[in-house]
């Protein structure tokens, strides 16, 4: 595994985790009765960052912390 790779699967696990609690959050609204906190763009967007990353070149990949 290249050092871009890694950056990549690093980055894509990070918006992974961040949608899985967009889901948690909107569950426990929904428990509520309260309104979705996320909507479908919301969720559309976050699987763009993650397309974006898995089809940038390697010299593209930036890992910032």
């Amino acid at each position: 595994m290249t050092d871009a790779s890694v950056k990549r699967l690093i980055l894509v696990t990070a918006l992974e985790t961040e949608v899985q609690g967009m889901i948690a959050e909107n569950k426990g609204r929904e428990q509520d009765g309260l309104a979705m906190a996320y909507d479908n763009t919301q969720f559309v967007y976050m699987a763009d960052q993650m397309r974006e990353i898995a089809n940038a070149h390697d010299d593209q990949v930036i890992f910032n912390m």
